[in-house]
């Protein structure tokens, strides 16, 4: 039931429901597999019926840092081509659609941001219903 990899930690105390985002050492950056498995974990808690509330933070002192770069530019497109290739139009479609399922979950979602929240991690930020922020939380978005 619920998709527990190295990349979030999910878990269920008493009626909370916790998605941790559990790439410290990236930045908690956001991966496509990443994006993947949040969608996954957001269903399974959703359907579980004791979990009455779902908080999501980042592990270590970084909430989310957003996407992940290196992985964003495996996809960029050769210098001399004006054309975004079509995977990069289904990574952001990915993004958008992992947002979507954030405001369309009827339990509510409480963003505990214990660091920065930058671009895309604002974005998720933005998409939850309550934010909790420690002193140490900033957020962030990028020019394009």
């Amino acid at each position: 039931m619920f998709r527990e990899n190295d990349q979030i930690e999910v878990r269920v105390t008493d009626s909370v429901g916790t998605i941790v985002l559990n790439r410290h050492d990236h930045g908690t950056a956001l991966t496509q597999f990443m994006i993947t498995q949040l969608m996954g974990a957001l269903d399974d808690l959703y359907r579980e019926r004791k979990v009455r509330v779902i908080v999501l933070t980042g592990s270590g002192d970084v909430f989310s840092t957003g996407m992940e770069v290196e992985e964003m530019l495996d996809d960029a497109p050769v210098e001399d081509s004006p054309q975004m290739p079509t995977e990069w139009g289904e990574e952001a479609g990915n993004y958008r659609d992992l947002l979507l399922r954030m405001l369309e979950t009827t339990k509510p979602i409480v963003a505990a941001v214990n660091g920065p929240a930058l671009a895309g991690g604002a974005g998720l930020v933005v998409a939850s219903d309550v934010v909790v922020a420690s002193t140490e939380a900033n957020f962030g978005l990028t020019d394009p």
